[in-house]
């Protein structure tokens, strides 16, 4: 993970961190070809919640429903960055506190 920068890292989540390991047998289809093409449900595969960046949600039923998901743009983890997000507020407002502090203290022991 990338710690100067956690929400580069997260945004930019691959087919294999979201869809999990390319099936063996698994053969790439061009859908792009096909304006009309219904992606079939795989039993043998576990639903995926994928979000975009407006918090959009989809829950695709198989691998190559995940994987053209993913590549089209539905990387985003809405919970991490929030998560992310608090600890980064609170890391500010700690800091602004502990400053704070330090120059009241600094300030009154010259006064004195």
């Amino acid at each position: 993970m990338n710690f100067l920068n956690p929400k580069k890292y997260l945004l930019n989540q691959t087919v294999e961190e979201l869809c999990g390991l390319e099936p063996i047998n698994f053969e790439a289809i061009d859908i792009a070809s096909d304006p009309n093409f219904i992606f079939q449900n795989d039993p043998n595969y576990s639903g995926v919640n994928l979000y975009d960046a407006e918090n959009n949600t989809v829950i695709v039923n198989s691998y190559l429903e995940c994987k053209h998901y993913v590549d089209g743009g539905w990387n985003f983890i809405p919970n991490i960055l929030s998560e992310l997000d608090l600890h980064n507020g609170l890391l500010t407002i700690s800091l602004f506190v502990l400053l704070s502090g330090f120059l009241y203290f600094y300030r009154n022991s010259y006064e004195s």
